[in-house]
């Protein structure tokens, strides 16, 4: 599950099989928003995030753009909305809205220190940042 998800964390889990889960994390640019929503995460018993580095900014995703909506779309674990407009139905944007595009490896040493649980990067994209990882003790990577 994913920091973009349609329901809430809480909703999914309790609704979802018993087993192991990850949730894929896109970090907020207000830091305690992320450190609330990973508190919210641990509550669930979940113990992997896949911190996504790979998207400092939204796509133009013209699939997005074309779909129209007669109410409002929100994102329960962020708290952004998108409504129809005239460049479609905003999708993207409620993902581009918070978003930190300014994201560092201090921010993994950051978030290693307030989550306990595995931290996995998800986007790594050449073999210094791999090694980086692996030297931060990060639990695992996925090469985009």
């Amino acid at each position: 599950m994913a920091t973009t998800a349609s329901y809430s964390l809480e909703d999914i889990v309790s609704a979802a099989p018993k087993g192991n889960f990850f949730f894929q994390l896109y970090v907020h640019k207000d830091r305690p928003v992320t450190e609330s929503l990973l508190r919210r995460v641990w509550a669930t018993g979940i113990r992997t995030i896949m911190v996504t580095i790979d998207a400092p900014v939204p796509g133009k995703r013209e699939a997005d753009e074309r779909v129209r909506t007669a109410q409002v779309i929100s994102m329960p674990m962020t708290g952004t909305t998108a409504r129809d407009d005239k460049s479609g139905s905003g999708l993207t944007r409620t993902t581009g809205g918070f978003i930190d595009s300014s994201l560092t490896w201090k921010d993994v040493s950051w978030m290693k220190k307030i989550w306990k649980g595995k931290l996995m990067l998800k986007g790594i994209q050449c073999v210094e940042d791999a090694k980086i990882a692996a030297k931060m003790g990060i639990d695992g990577i996925i090469l985009r």
